[in-house]
């Protein structure tokens, strides 16, 4: 597994309860190129670069996914979330694969979509009191995340299949069906606990008019 992980930490501030901004710190890795210059002229060129995004993506999460957990004050919530960083280096074992039957480099691309959900979800750690509603805005990160990566990983399965690469598509529906079992947990949890006493300590700690 690739040791390109970019850092992020989180800690709760002590008297205030609201996460830090100084402590999301975001670093890309100087091998990781901001901008990627490979030309697209075929289906074969966009499936490289794609898969490629999806790597930059999942290579950010691993290292992003911690600090969400350390931010989340529901157990099962913060459980789920740092399970999820062993689902997502299984993604990148999977993708490396591919890489190596394809002989094509992984690396050369920056996912800025996922860099901009994650510092979105750095965003709501910091704007949001820790408890239920922080944990609501989480899974409202947690889920764009994860639709992200079932789209992306979705749309390589369906060129993987058009270019005749069959070796590939199960391991894509792998990740592809991990990223949907995980949108589906969040979901259950924020209709079935999370944003009922996110309603709750809403109203409790509203000003009497």
């Amino acid at each position: 597994m690739s040791n390109l992980l970019h850092s992020y930490a989180a800690v709760d501030s002590m008297d205030s309860g609201v996460m830090s901004r100084s402590v999301y710190q975001i670093m890309a890795p100087a091998c990781i190129a901001r901008r990627d210059d490979m030309k697209v002229r075929t289906l074969h060129d966009l499936y490289i670069k794609e898969i490629r995004d999806l790597y930059s993506a999942d290579t950010q999460l691993v290292a992003g996914l911690p600090g969400l957990a350390a931010a989340a004050t529901n157990r099962e919530l913060r459980d789920s979330i740092t399970d999820h960083v062993k689902q997502t280096n299984g993604q990148m074992d999977r993708l490396e694969m591919i890489f190596e039957a394809l002989k094509a480099d992984p690396l050369g691309h920056e996912c800025l979509a996922m860099e901009g959900l994650l510092k979105e979800a750095a965003d709501f750690a910091q704007d949001v009191r820790a408890g239920p509603l922080r944990d609501a805005a989480l899974i409202v990160a947690c889920q764009k995340i994860e639709q992200y990566e079932i789209c992306g990983y979705g749309c390589s399965k369906t060129f993987a299949n058009l270019l005749g690469y069959s070796e590939h598509i199960d391991l894509l529906e792998a990740n592809e069906n991990d990223g949907v079992e995980a949108d589906q947990f969040f979901n259950q949890i924020a209709l079935e606990r999370i944003n009922p006493l996110a309603l709750l300590s809403a109203a409790s700690s509203a000003e009497p008019l």
